[in-house]
């Protein structure tokens, strides 16, 4: 039986000086040609300790304000837009209340019987309880005014759309506002029986007093404007604005938003200039919108002021830390 025996290796504890070896001289090598380490002053070090310290305060001041600017933005817009529902409420009823009175006149028993004498006093006595600048007409199946009083002029797309439907409509502004005040129309069909359309049409021009009693019953705070518009984004009324204003369209981003949505806000530059933050309301019963709009300064001028404040303060906290710190710096050395 052959018994075998292995010699202990002599050649392992040589690799392992030998690796030893390299690895020692890599790491001088590398200790050598490594970058130095930065050794700063203890002058420096405060200084870094107190800017390490101030800056992320002055920077969540910062981001504070700039989260209550942002959030106070969004509380204007839905107060304005609160405005604007109630705006536009106030204007509804002033125009249901006028398409009432021209529909009560347009279902005159005179008009039933082709009476046209007695319709005649008829619309006078009406007249005399309108306010001053209020027109009527009477327009035939044929389109021909056969009675006119007021001196208003016939908007015959008015009188068809009101056939059409054989209900009253209202008109967008008239091209005559801008001359004679915030001025549109009512149309009103005149019906022989209750199923029966006679093809006369019953033309009412309320006159600018209708619209600029709502407006100026609003009450609108400070450096508010307040408009009514037209289906179209043509001013009716605006407050405070020159006449001149009355007829022109607002802003393109306004119009778009208009014609595509009930209400809305948005950041609008009014006819002055003015940046403004803007909210509109659709006027029940109409085609008819409200415009309010309320100047971004009264949000971003308190904001502004707020963060410069908070700027000022860290400044001045970072100047006094780095005074502070020298002051120490100089006594330890």
């Amino acid at each position: 039986m052959t018994v075998s025996t292995s010699r202990p290796s002599r050649v392992r504890p040589a690799r392992l000086r030998s690796a030893a070896s390299r690895v020692l001289r890599l790491t001088e090598q590398r200790a050598r040609t490594g970058r130095p380490r930065l050794r700063l002053s203890l002058r420096a070090t405060l200084n870094l300790l107190v800017a390490a310290c101030v800056l992320p305060l002055v920077g969540f001041l910062l981001v504070s304000d700039w989260s209550a600017y942002r959030r106070d933005r969004a509380e204007m817009g839905v107060r304005t837009l609160l405005f604007a529902r109630g705006f536009a409420d106030d204007v509804g009823r002033a125009l249901a209340g006028e398409v009432m009175r021209a529909s009560g006149l347009a279902l005159s028993g005179a008009l039933m019987r082709h009476d046209l004498a007695e319709f005649r006093s008829q619309a006078l006595a009406f007249l005399a309880g309108e306010p001053v600048g209020t027109a009527l007409m009477l327009i035939d199946p044929d389109g021909q005014p056969v009675l006119g009083y007021g001196g208003g002029g016939r908007v015959p797309a008015l009188d068809r759309a009101a056939l059409a439907t054989g209900r009253p409509t209202v008109s967008d502004v008239l091209p005559t506002a801008a001359a004679t005040g915030p001025n549109f129309a009512i149309a009103v069909p005149i019906r022989t029986s209750e199923d029966t359309k006679s093809g006369w049409v019953v033309e009412l021009e309320p006159g600018g007093a209708l619209i600029e009693e709502v407006v100026q019953a609003q009450h609108a705070g400070p450096g508010m404007i307040i408009s009514v518009l037209d289906s179209q984004g043509a001013v009716l009324a605006h407050e405070p604005s020159p006449p001149t204003h009355l007829g022109e369209p607002v802003s393109p981003a306004l119009r778009t938003r208009l014609l595509r949505e009930a209400e809305g806000v948005l950041p609008d530059t009014a006819f002055d200039g003015v940046e403004v933050i803007a909210a509109f309301a659709r006027v029940p019963g109409a085609t008819w919108h409200v415009d309010v709009g309320v100047p971004r300064a009264q949000v971003e001028g308190r904001r502004t002021r707020a963060a410069l404040m908070g700027l000022a303060a860290g400044i001045g906290l970072l100047v006094v830390g780095l005074v502070l710190a020298g002051m120490i710096a100089r006594r330890i050395l």
